[in-house]
């Protein structure tokens, strides 16, 4: 696409008349509103990551945990040694994901206290406290009363 709106075909490289920034920059601001394609790249990618936490029984989700992180999920997981082409394109996007996740807390038991983005907040949804050791691996369902559903 580059080379098209900036090259002058078989020829030359031609004349740069604009930057690719400004090219991909919203028309109300003087560019032409070309997407950049490495912003719809890593989107896509975000996407994927996506649905590798949230499709947990897919074929897809399946194979790449075992593969890539056999003892926790997409959000706890690390490139590791080795990673295919794939995985390291899917980690690019990994905080992003991150950052954009959070849980729906229910009748669900795997949602942990501590190092979960569980709280409602745009600024820290982390629970921020001193973690008690014996307390590491508790649950948000343990701070439900059940009687009251609060």
């Amino acid at each position: 696409m580059n080379a098209f709106w900036r090259g002058n075909g078989a020829i030359g490289k031609g004349i740069r008349w604009m930057a690719w920034t400004k090219l991909c920059g919203v028309k109300e601001a003087g560019g032409l509103g070309f997407k950049s394609l490495g912003n719809f790249n890593l989107s896509m990618l975000a996407k994927q990551g996506w649905r590798l936490e949230n499709n947990v029984n897919s074929l897809v989700t399946n194979l790449m945990k075992a593969r890539y992180f056999p003892n926790s999920d997409f959000l706890n997981a690390t490139l590791g040694n080795n990673p295919s082409y794939m995985w390291r394109s899917l980690m690019l996007a990994h905080e992003m994901v991150k950052q954009g996740c959070r849980r729906r807390i229910g009748d669900e038991a795997s949602t942990r206290i501590w190092n979960v983005p569980w709280l409602p907040c745009r600024v820290n949804d982390f629970l921020t406290t001193q973690m008690p050791v014996q307390l590491q691996d508790a649950c948000v369902q343990n701070l439900i009363d059940d009687s009251h559903r609060e």
